[in-house]
């Protein structure tokens, strides 16, 4: 599947997440969904996750309101560490912005 086309069905599952209410079998549904395309585009890029000052996992999560969280520690970065959270943004957007020639990522340990 083209970059583009991962992208471009990434953010339309995001979208619906926000604007629309589904029962819960359907939410499921999709945040695997998005799940899948997150790890498909990420596969396809060089961009390397900032690593968490605790725990030195490049795991971050963020629900839609939350902040954003080391998936492997449970570190939440605040206004103190405001470089690393500049970090993780600069990621998701590398890995958002992409284009379909990048390289694969090499696997984390």
């Amino acid at each position: 599947m083209a970059y583009e086309t991962l992208i471009e069905q990434w953010r339309s599952i995001v979208e619906e997440l926000t604007t629309n209410t589904h029962d819960a079998e359907r939410d499921a549904e999709l945040w695997d969904r998005r799940k899948a395309l997150w790890n498909e585009m990420r596969d396809r890029t060089d961009a390397s996750p900032p690593t968490c000052p605790e725990c030195g996992a490049q795991q971050w999560a963020q629900s839609f309101g939350d902040p954003k969280v080391c998936t492997t520690c449970d570190f939440h970065p605040t206004s103190e560490h405001e470089e690393l959270i500049a970090e993780i943004n600069d990621y998701w957007d590398t890995v958002l912005t992409a284009s379909s020639n990048s390289q694969p990522a090499a696997s984390p340990t």
